[in-house]
């Protein structure tokens, strides 16, 4: 399982904001984290790994990054993320990406469209397949 974060301005380094209603967008129901009440639990899904991009025509830097997210916070009508950038895993070129959205199941327009998804694909591996190819 793997976190997909798409900003139309890019991500900032270490913390960034993103409207609660574009949470799990994208997201198959059984994998959207929810508490016995029924409200989204972003803590049950904070080790996964996560890859954060800008938008195809959007003003952010045109690769896409691995990390990890740390903390999430309600604010109202939006969500802050706190995340850190694995600076081990080299950044991940666009059109790379591109390339790869069959195998880490990422919609036609999800790459259009600011939002967080999670996706039940092993990231990693899709990753070194990349590297051995």
């Amino acid at each position: 399982m793997f976190h997909l974060l798409v900003k139309y301005d890019g991500w900032a380094d270490g913390r960034d904001f993103l409207a609660l209603e574009r949470a799990f967008e994208f997201t198959d129901a059984e994998l959207i984290p929810r508490s016995p009440d029924g409200a989204l639990d972003f803590d049950r899904v904070l080790g996964a790994p996560a890859l954060f991009t800008t938008e195809i025509r959007g003003k952010g830097a045109k690769y896409a990054r691995v990390g990890t997210i740390g903390r999430v916070r309600s604010q109202g009508s939006r969500i802050q993320i706190d995340y850190t950038f694995d600076g081990t895993i080299a950044p991940l070129a666009f059109s790379t990406l591109e390339r790869l959205t069959r195998e880490l199941s990422i919609d036609s327009v999800e790459l259009s469209r600011t939002h967080w998804a999670i996706k039940n694909i092993d990231l990693f591996k899709v990753l070194l397949a990349t590297q051995s190819a």
